[in-house]
């Protein structure tokens, strides 16, 4: 194997450990209902990084660990984090080679109907009742998608 393999693996890992810390972290409640989807934006990013590599295996652990870490239904954002990384790992060329500005949209696009998947389930379930914050979350997720991707491309290409 060549340095830069062993290389990918490691800043693969140390992202993944901050995004754990991020998203675990305890926030004030104002704070915590604006705070982006870590796991997801790190998920989008390694699947158009290497798509190869991160992929659906990777989606469905990723999505358990949301499910144990934010206390929901187990399996539901496993599922939908499996059927996102499908997705993007199939249009990874076509998301990749977007202008930011459009990724932001897409990004904002992928997050709503993950978390609309989400309400519907546990609506179905559960009977939950429905959140203007799903939409916000999406928002933000958006808004911080650029901030996100160039300080791991920087970190990724050096």
């Amino acid at each position: 194997m060549n340095k830069y393999y062993f290389q990918s693996k490691k800043l693969i890992f140390q992202s993944f450990i901050l995004v754990l810390l991020l998203q675990i972290m305890p926030w004030p409640q104002i704070i915590y209902i604006l705070h982006p989807s870590w796991f997801l934006l790190f998920l989008i990013y390694w699947v158009l990084a290497l798509p190869y590599f991160i992929n659906v295996t990777s989606g469905f652990l990723l999505g358990i660990l949301t499910d144990v870490t934010s206390g929901s239904k187990l399996g539901v954002s496993a599922l939908v984090f499996s059927i996102t990384s499908y997705l993007i790992a199939d249009k990874f060329q076509f998301i990749r080679n977007l202008k930011l500005w459009k990724q932001i949209f897409c990004v904002m696009l992928i997050s709503m109907s993950i978390n609309v998947a989400i309400f519907i389930v546990e609506y179905l379930t559960i009977r939950a009742s429905f959140r203007y914050e799903i939409f916000l979350n999406s928002i933000i997720n958006g808004l911080v998608w650029p901030l996100f991707f160039l300080l791991l491309e920087k970190f990724y290409y050096n």
